[in-house]
């Protein structure tokens, strides 16, 4: 039985002459449209060129040959037709001659599936080789959450029919700028999620020892400031790759194998308007979820620990004991 091929066109952006790109028993090739000459000898010369840089890439699975050809096509990939006669069928995805109007139908036609799919396919590569596979799987989820990368959240969603709850791994793509560090909160918040699990986490939001410790044994230093020599425990953490840590090297070969995400939140000043928010249901509080906003009451005031940060609200006067460090929480101006 003839071996399934996989194939799409696309521009090779050196010249802009027609290639296709097929994916068969693992290896990728890519080859000039037509095979007589239309075009001047030097365009044609230097289409197959890039074609011969390109082809011979090796890939797993139909999405890690889809990541790829998308890279080296300059983002024109549409994703692959499948063949099952091996025949030379036209495509039925091909890329425009010139940028279209519409950014999403010349980018991608399933913004949806193809970013997904990428963090699925990142979160389960980073289980097997960061946590041995243990992990349990959760709803990782794109939300904008104000001063925060990420976060998890412990059992946050349950099944409409049944008992079954999963956990909520939440990337802000307001900062999806860097591939690393895109990859870096995710194993951050994949710590948090191994700790729910097999761990004691302490109070909501705090970065304990254990926590770092694990951190530290993926490959990420966990720092207050992000930098080296940083606190590496306490409300609010960043962290950075150990340069000879097992995140680095495994992040690396994840990028050279093609691995990407598409896409990135508009910046702020070219954003359409905001359309007014739907009303809440009927009783339904429809405000903000900011962890640091102070509650609506006048008569309190925050008071915060000096030494991991907590905050909490109280009546002037009060005198607090923060839970985590037993050290009295100060008043705040």
């Amino acid at each position: 039985m003839p071996a399934e091929i996989y194939k799409t066109t696309f521009q090779c952006p050196d010249t802009g002459y027609t290639v296709i790109a097929r994916f068969a028993r693992g290896r990728i090739t890519i080859t000039p449209a037509n095979d007589e000459d239309e075009t001047a000898p030097e365009t044609r010369a230097d289409t197959e060129a890039y074609c011969a840089k390109h082809s011979g890439h090796r890939a797993k699975t139909i999405e890690e040959a889809d990541n790829y050809i998308m890279r080296v096509a300059d983002g024109q990939a549409f994703g692959f037709d499948i063949d099952h006669a091996g025949a030379e069928t036209k495509p039925s995805h091909t890329a425009a001659a010139a940028p279209s109007t519409h950014a999403i139908a010349s980018y991608d036609t399933k913004p949806t599936e193809t970013e997904y799919t990428a963090f699925q396919a990142a979160y389960d590569s980073y289980n097997r080789a960061l946590f041995a596979g243990e992990l349990p799987q959760c709803l990782i989820t794109l939300q904008r959450k104000r001063g925060a990368a990420g976060y998890f959240w412990h059992g946050q969603f349950r099944a409409r029919s049944g008992e079954a709850t999963t956990d909520e791994i939440a990337l802000n793509p307001e900062g999806f700028a860097d591939l690393m560090q895109i990859l870096q909160t995710l194993v951050h918040e994949m710590c948090h999620l191994w700790q729910a699990h097999f761990g004691k986490p302490s109070r909501s939001g705090y970065h304990n020892k254990e926590w770092a410790a694990k951190m530290i044994a993926v490959g990420l230093i966990p720092s207050h400031n992000g930098q080296p020599g940083g606190k590496q425990t306490g409300q609010s953490m960043s962290d950075y790759p150990d340069p000879s840590g097992r995140f680095i090297a495994h992040t690396q070969q994840m990028i050279a194998d093609g691995f990407t995400v598409h896409w990135q939140a508009t910046p702020r000043e070219q954003r359409p308007p905001k359309p007014p928010a739907d009303p809440a249901e009927p009783g339904e509080d429809a405000g903000d979820d900011d962890d640091d906003a102070a509650p609506s009451p006048k008569n309190k005031i925050k008071y915060s620990c000096a030494t991991c940060g907590q905050n909490a609200w109280a009546k002037p006067n009060a005198r607090l004991i923060c839970g985590e460090c037993e050290e009295r929480m100060d008043a705040q101006p």
